[in-house]
């Protein structure tokens, strides 16, 4: 909320919040949906992967999988990720290791995005979640 209240003034089209239960698929749709009725030009911007996407070690979840930077992660980042992530991850030998069953951390996708988030706010970049956002990725309508 904080952060949908600090850009909302400076964003001139629709903002909408959502839930927890709201899946990343849904919210990229709406937003495809959102941008074609405010006719705005936008195009998806080629996306942003950090270097160790690709290279370490992935957690499956619906829809993509959760990318872990084993290299910068030592003792500290992960036990702050831990306090950061809901209860699905914990230190582990300065390793990070799920804390729940595979089965149940794949559907917390929307949970593993709120970690990331705040682990960048926290300086400690060290997970990423890629999502196959095949709505995110398709011309928007009327063309830009």
């Amino acid at each position: 909320v904080e952060i949908l209240e600090s850009v909302g003034a400076l964003v001139p089209a629709t903002i909408e919040g959502y839930r927890k239960d709201d899946s990343p698929r849904f919210i990229a749709g709406r937003f495809a949906e959102l941008v074609a009725a405010s006719k705005l030009l936008w195009r998806p911007r080629a996306p942003r992967r950090p270097e160790f996407v690709g290279v370490g070690r992935a957690i499956p979840i619906t829809g993509g999988r959760v990318w872990i930077d084993e290299t910068s992660n030592d003792g500290e980042a992960s036990r702050l990720a831990a306090a950061h992530c809901f209860g699905l991850l914990k230190a582990e030998a300065s390793r990070l290791v799920l804390a729940v069953s595979p089965e149940e951390a794949s559907a917390k996708d929307s949970e593993f995005i709120a970690c990331e988030v705040e682990l960048r706010r926290a300086g400690t970049p060290i997970l990423f979640v890629e999502l196959d956002m095949p709505e995110l990725t398709a011309e928007p309508a009327g063309g830009a």
